[in-house]
């Protein structure tokens, strides 16, 4: 079973496409869904997984950014569930979120120089290299095991029903 995870901008975008391990007896429970209710059953399943990873996520992105940093990030990580199909996306939606996770160079696009302040003082840079701070793909790494309980238990309200 894959799902596509997203860390987005407007129209920048990364998608990161995870294959969870273990889910043949997931995939069996789906299997004996009733019909009618396979494509309801299928976005709670991967609405829960998502949800898992939307925790996880914001608690990565506060044990690694410092305290003055981790609200923006934190509050633009989403978690969006198809309406129409079993699908379901946890996007990050912060310009920089992609540099953070990845590691990359910053260099100025309409200035001379980059800048910021910091501890009370002027800053000015050519360039700035951020190095690779992943906060999401662990969040999926990590927690593999959650995610799969968390559809399997969604499967299991729809298999009680039958």
């Amino acid at each position: 079973m894959s799902m596509d995870l997203e860390i987005s901008h407007g129209k920048r975008s990364t998608t990161i496409n995870i294959k969870l391990t273990g889910v043949d007896d997931l995939i069996a429970k789906l299997n004996q869904i009733d019909k009618g209710f396979r494509c309801e059953a299928g976005r709670k399943m991967v609405g829960a997984g998502a949800f898992i990873i939307n925790g996880e996520t914001q608690v990565n992105i506060n044990e690694t950014f410092s305290s003055n940093n981790v609200a923006g990030l934190k509050d633009s990580v989403k978690t969006i569930i198809s309406t129409d199909k079993p699908e379901a996306r946890v996007e990050i939606q912060k310009i920089y979120a992609r540099i953070q996770e990845f590691g990359g160079t910053i260099e100025p696009v309409k200035a001379k120089a980059l800048h910021w302040e910091q501890d009370g003082k002027d800053i000015f840079a050519k360039s700035v290299t951020l190095p690779p701070r992943p906060y999401f793909r662990p969040a999926i790494e990590n927690n593999e095991d959650k995610i799969v309980k968390a559809m399997s238990d969604a499967a299991d309200v729809y298999l009680r029903s039958v």
